[in-house]
């Protein structure tokens, strides 16, 4: 199932060196949800999927998706509801004030495709991906049948830190970074907060089956913590690459 939302962030090609390792049949939790290609990725084998996110207007725009896609798609093709540039910066801060719950996602979904970046409250104007592949995307879409939502008060890294009755636990992180200036740091309502440095010291630590996904980076490839786990370089194409240089995505597990 391919999903309406677009993220340049949490894209990625992990799934296939993924489903190596959870066997068909499995029970996972997928922590940060948002675009769930991943997660419908692992459904799509046979796993039985829980996505969880520690942000409300993720799980309402899924919510609402599972609970009734065509009339997302109706209020977002409807004649009230057309595109103006010029509101757009005004949408990305008001959009999450609107009464109505599907509303909201019709909204969410247009400011997801015309965000540069896919952030719906922040990101440039861009819609180039605002077009009839992605309104094809939102009219046919249905909800895995062996897929569970689930959202979260506690932030991503208090969850990690909880047990699950699930076999395997897998977080797309996206980006790494230090943490260094995030006190005072103002989070837009989809943008999820993540301490990085204290997740791989954390998956050292885990007996629960745990993978991390993140975007490559230098600084994540000398972070101590990955000496003590299994670590896999993937290039852009989703195969194993032995050479940093073509690599795309880095693949952290604790097993």
């Amino acid at each position: 199932m391919k999903s309406p939302l677009k993220n340049s962030t949490l894209e990625t090609k992990a799934a296939s060196e993924l489903l190596k390792v959870i066997p068909k049949g499995s029970t996972v939790e997928s922590l940060n949800l948002f675009t769930g290609d991943l997660e419908f990725s692992l459904c799509e084998y046979g796993n039985y999927v829980t996505g969880v996110t520690t942000r409300y207007v993720i799980y309402e725009f899924w919510h609402c998706m599972f609970e009734n896609a065509p009339r997302v798609y109706d209020i977002v093709n409807s004649d009230n509801f057309k595109f103006e540039e010029d509101l757009f910066i005004t949408l990305q801060e008001n959009w999450a004030k609107f009464k109505d719950q599907y509303i909201r996602t019709a909204l969410f979904f247009m400011l997801n495709r015309c965000s540069d970046t896919g952030m719906i409250s922040c990101g440039s104007l861009s819609k180039e991906n605002y077009n009839r592949v992605a309104l094809a995307n939102l009219k046919t879409f249905r909800k895995p049948l062996n897929f569970n939502l689930l959202h979260t008060d506690v932030n991503l890294n208090e969850h990690v830190e909880r047990s699950t009755e699930s076999e395997f636990r897998v977080v797309n992180v996206g980006k790494y970074n230090y943490n260094l200036f995030e006190y005072g740091k103002s989070y837009g309502l989809e943008e999820t907060m993540i301490h990085h440095d204290k997740l791989l010291r954390l998956l050292t630590e885990k007996k629960e089956k745990t993978v991390l996904i993140y975007n490559r980076s230098n600084a994540l490839l000398k972070h101590e913590a990955l000496s003590s786990l299994n670590v896999k370089l993937i290039n852009q194409y989703g195969n194993i690459t032995d050479d940093p240089n073509s690599t795309t995505e880095v693949i952290i597990a604790n097993f």
